[in-house]
């Protein structure tokens, strides 16, 4: 529903726009609203193509129902892949797949406990990802322990199951917690290092891409229209895009003696205009 006024709401004022289109207001609007337009089409387009409520349930009681015989193995696996070796966030350090069929059968044991809850800002003590492999289909479920909530299945929904966390802290005890040897953890801390660093270095390049558009690109219209309705020629804004000549362009504008000055000094001496109107379209070229 939202989707569809913000889609009106874009229309009208995009149509608005169209109709005064040869001014800055006229522009401005269609610009705002085909914003407007295209947030409300990908909301409309995100609701149609979003999953029925009652899939959603059917695909957490398949979950919740699993049994062993339906399960070949279950991996347990990091919830936050990019923290550093030594958090404990995460309930495992590496990923631990579990074949035995007591181990499977315990799991999905402690699964029959769950039921809905609605959580309420719950302290997090672990993460960890649950990945059940049956025939044919992998079913992911993430499972965290809190300190006031006790253990929370996030499923398409919230469900309280207690019993499953200390089943799972059990098995991950067994295996050590997916501990890591010295060479894995030095490739995992590496590997860490570098995605950090592209990813410094995108938001970096984003950060400047943003402000170039701000102060050179968004200039150019208004002082293109500044340079028009000085009897200037129009061109001279693309200057607006180079570094330092955009500020001899500014410098150039603010100290030299307009047109429209020699003008009313003419007009205020009795004499003939400078520029006559009559023979000269508005925008032409002028030396500096």
């Amino acid at each position: 529903m939202i989707g569809v006024v913000f889609i009106c709401v874009g229309l009208g004022i995009s149509i608005s726009g169209w109709l005064r289109r040869k001014t800055f207001a006229g522009a401005f609007h269609i610009c705002f609203g085909s914003a407007f337009f295209l947030v409300g089409l990908s909301l409309t387009l995100g609701m149609l193509h979003a999953p029925k409520p009652s899939v959603n349930r059917a695909h957490d009681q398949e979950i919740l129902g699993l049994t062993t015989d339906g399960v070949e193995s279950i991996i347990l696996d990091r919830e936050y892949k990019n923290l550093a070796v030594d958090q404990t966030i995460n309930l495992v350090q590496k990923p631990i797949t579990l074949t035995k069929r007591s181990e499977i059968a315990a799991i999905c044991a402690a699964l029959r406990s769950a039921h809905i809850m609605s959580p309420n800002h719950p302290s997090a003590q672990w993460y960890c990802d649950v990945k059940f492999n049956t025939k044919g289909r992998t079913l992911d479920m993430r499972v965290s322990s809190t300190s006031n909530q006790g253990v929370i299945l996030w499923l398409n929904e919230s469900y309280r199951c207690n019993s499953i966390g200390k089943v799972l802290h059990s098995i991950a005890q067994d295996h050590d917690f997916g501990k890591l040897t010295p060479a894995e953890a030095a490739v995992r801390k590496s590997t860490s290092d570098h995605e950090d660093m592209i990813c410094g270095l995108i938001l970096f390049s984003i950060f400047v891409a943003c402000c170039a558009f701000v102060f050179f690109v968004l200039p150019v219209f208004p002082v293109w229209r500044i340079c028009r309705r000085l009897g200037l020629c129009p061109w001279l804004a693309l200057l607006m895009l180079i570094p330092l000549a955009n500020v001899i362009l500014l410098c150039i504008i603010g100290f030299q003696k307009w047109p429209i000055e020699e003008e009313l000094e003419i007009s205020k001496k009795g004499g003939k205009p400078l520029l006559d109107s009559s023979s000269e379209e508005p925008g032409s070229c002028h030396a500096i």
